[in-house]
C-alpha cells in the first residue's frame, strides 16, 4: 500500500465511452484527471458525451487533458482543424517574424477554441525543446533551433490558448532533444550539465516570468552530471523548478514508458514521482493492471 495526495494521479480510459469499471476507478480519491487519446475519439458528438461523463464523476470535476500539438501529435482529427507541425511556424519565423507571431497566436487560439468547447482543461503543449537535430521523437514537434525564436513563438502561441481559457503545459522539461533515444522505448541519457542546459532552461524561465506558463511536464531523460534519477523522479530537478519557476504545476510524463522500466514497479514509480515533488503522475495503457495497483493506493487529504 502506498499513500499519495488526493487528485495526484491522471489516467487514460479505453474507448469511446466509460465502462462501469472505469466510472468506479475514476471516483477513487487519488485520481484527479483523465488524458484522452485517438482511441477515445470517434466524432464530435461522441467526444462531447465522453467529456460530460468524465466531468460528472465527482465534484470538483476531474481535469481532462490531451496532447494536441499539431503535426504528428494531434489526437483528434476529423471535425477539428488540421494543425501543422510547429516547425512550420519556425520556418515562417525565419522568413517573416511578424507574420509567424501572428500565426502562432492564431494557431493557439484555434486549438484553445476547439478543445474548450468540450470542456477539455489542459493541452499538453507546447513542446519547448530546442531542435538540436538529434532526437527523432522531437524533430518537427520543436518550434525552432533557436531559444530566442521558441520564446517569441511560444509567447504568442500560449497567448492564443489563454485567450480561449485553455491552459498550456510546457514540455519536456528541461529537454528531450539532447538524446537520440526515445524514452517511450528505452532509458535515455543526456550528458549536459546545468551550465550547458542554460539555454534550454531559459525558455521555461522566460515564459514563467511572463505569466504564460503555469504547468510543465517533466521528461524521463537522465542527466548523470546532475542526478542519477530521471528528471521525472528527481528531487534535485524538481527543486530546480521550484527555485527558478516558482509554484508551477508539475506533471510527470507517462510513468509506463520503457525509459522508467529500470526504476521499479508501477507502485514504486507513482510513489517516487510524488515524493520527488510532482503534483500529478500520469499513467497510461495499464488497462489490465490499473484496477489492481489502484487498490494499493490510498489517497490522503493534504
Amino acid at each position: 500500500m502506498i499513500q499519495v495526495p488526493n487528485n495526484s494521479i491522471m489516467i487514460d480510459v479505453e474507448g469511446f465511452k466509460l465502462s462501469q469499471q472505469e466510472k468506479i476507478l475514476l471516483s477513487h480519491d487519488a485520481i484527479g484527471g483523465v488524458i484522452l487519446f485517438t482511441r477515445n475519439y470517434e466524432s464530435l458528438e461522441q467526444l462531447h458525451r465522453l467529456c460530460q461523463e468524465i466531468k460528472a464523476i465527482k465534484s470538483p470535476s476531474l481535469v481532462i487533458a490531451v496532447d494536441h500539438e499539431g503535426g504528428r501529435v494531434q489526437r483528434f482529427q476529423q471535425g477539428f482543424s488540421k494543425i501543422p507541425a510547429m516547425r512550420s511556424l519556425g520556418k515562417m519565423f525565419d522568413q517573416n517574424q511578424d507574420l509567424a507571431l501572428q500565426l502562432a497566436f492564431a494557431t493557439g487560439n484555434i486549438i484553445g477554441y476547439e478543445l474548450s468547447k468540450f470542456h477539455i482543461d489542459l493541452n499538453f503543449s507546447p513542446v519547448l525543446d530546442i531542435d538540436l537535430g538529434q532526437s527523432e521523437i522531437i524533430a518537427d514537434r520543436s518550434f525552432h533551433r533557436s531559444s530566442r525564436a521558441i520564446k517569441d513563438l511560444c509567447h504568442y502561441f500560449i497567448g492564443g490558448l489563454k485567450a480561449q481559457g485553455m491552459s498550456a503545459v510546457g514540455k519536456h522539461y528541461p529537454s528531450h532533444a539532447g538524446t537520440t533515444i526515445d524514452t517511450h522505448l528505452d532509458m535515455a541519457k543526456d550528458d549536459r550539465d546545468f551550465e550547458q542546459l542554460e539555454e534550454d532552461l531559459s525558455i521555461y524561465k522566460y515564459l514563467s516570468s511572463a505569466e504564460l506558463l503555469n504547468a510543465v511536464m517533466l521528461s524521463h531523460v537522465i542527466f548523470p552530471k546532475i542526478d542519477d534519477a530521471p528528471v521525472s523522479l528527481s528531487m534535485p530537478w524538481i527543486q530546480k523548478i521550484h527555485d527558478s519557476l516558482g509554484p508551477v504545476f508539475k506533471f510527470s510524463d507517462d510513468l509506463t514508458m520503457k525509459g522508467l522500466s529500470h526504476f521499479g514497479s508501477m507502485l514504486d514509480l507513482i510513489k517516487k514521482s510524488i515524493q520527488a515533488g510532482n503534483d500529478m503522475a500520469i499513467i497510461c495503457n495499464q488497462y489490465e493492471n490499473r484496477f489492481h495497483f489502484m487498490n494499493e493506493v490510498e489517497a490522503l487529504d493534504t
